[in-house]
């Protein structure tokens, strides 16, 4: 592998205006071109299916809306908030894994060379359901996987007030963005505005290509060298989905107000 780095960060490094997005299904190429980076690089990582993801098998393709959508399935009149309380109970009940075991030391290599490691995740930021703050919640997250953003913007809390307008503007706390509902590119782009900061080069680790795109387009329009990293090793932990397993959660969480894991699931069901 080391051949095709050297190559391809010399593209990278002697093009002012590089944009460019690659597939990969492992942190083995960012850990190779840790020794390459230089003051002054930014390293973005996103945070669902990128730093952690879950272990329930129902959950890890379901966001947000899916669950939602299945909640209403069982429950076709509750009402938004209702939703929106039994949402957030499996968010905060839910069993998290690291998609990579190597991204705790991966990430502070990078960071002992002096270089800036932030997290940008799509999380709307305020209050959701029981969560009184998304943005801390996230923060106690990474926390208990000994990941540490803080260093990136020390001290720093920032609300960005160009997208007032829009309920739960996007957020920085601690070196994390909550960029919400505004697009990642565009939210921090602002960002950076806001900080008067602008960094030599962005490499940014993603597992959504959309988000990609998205960052793309806004760092070619400030003239900042991109390299985004279309990461898809959470597609190692995706799991068949037990339809009636699934059912079961997800009426007990309906019925009780709790969320099951799936052990706790099948143990339930040995019960009945």
């Amino acid at each position: 592998m080391r051949w095709f780095v050297c190559i391809f960060l010399l593209l990278f490094l002697s093009r002012a205006s590089f944009g460019e997005i690659i597939e990969v299904q492992n942190l083995d190429l960012l850990r190779e071109m840790t020794r390459e980076f230089e003051e002054g690089d930014l390293v973005i990582f996103d945070f669902d299916k990128t730093l952690l993801t879950v272990k329930d098998a129902v959950l890890l393709p379901c966001g947000k809306q899916c669950l939602a959508g299945r909640i209403h399935m069982y429950a076709p009149g509750i009402s938004s908030e209702k939703t929106e309380d039994l949402v957030s109970i499996i968010l905060l009940s839910r069993e998290m894994q690291l998609v990579e075991k190597q991204a705790p030391e991966v990430i502070e290599e990078i960071q002992n060379q002096g270089i800036k490691v932030m997290v940008c995740t799509a999380l709307r930021p305020g209050k959701f359901g029981r969560i009184p703050k998304t943005e801390l919640w996230r923060l106690g997250e990474l926390d208990r996987f000994g990941l540490n953003f803080r260093n990136a913007f020390p001290g720093v809390f920032v609300e960005l007030d160009h997208f007032a307008a829009v309920p739960f503007p996007p957020v920085l706390i601690e070196g994390v963005f909550a960029s919400g509902w505004i697009r990642k590119g565009e939210a921090l782009a602002h960002l950076f505005n806001i900080l008067d900061y602008k960094p030599k080069r962005v490499i940014f680790i993603d597992n959504s290509l959309s988000h990609h795109e998205s960052v793309e387009k806004w760092m070619e329009a400030l003239e900042i060298p991109y390299l985004g990293l279309y990461y898809t090793a959470y597609k190692n932990h995706i799991q068949e989905v037990d339809e009636d397993l699934a059912s079961f959660q997800i009426q007990y969480l309906i019925n009780h107000e709790r969320w099951l894991s799936d052990e706790e699931a099948k143990a339930e069901m040995t019960k009945e």
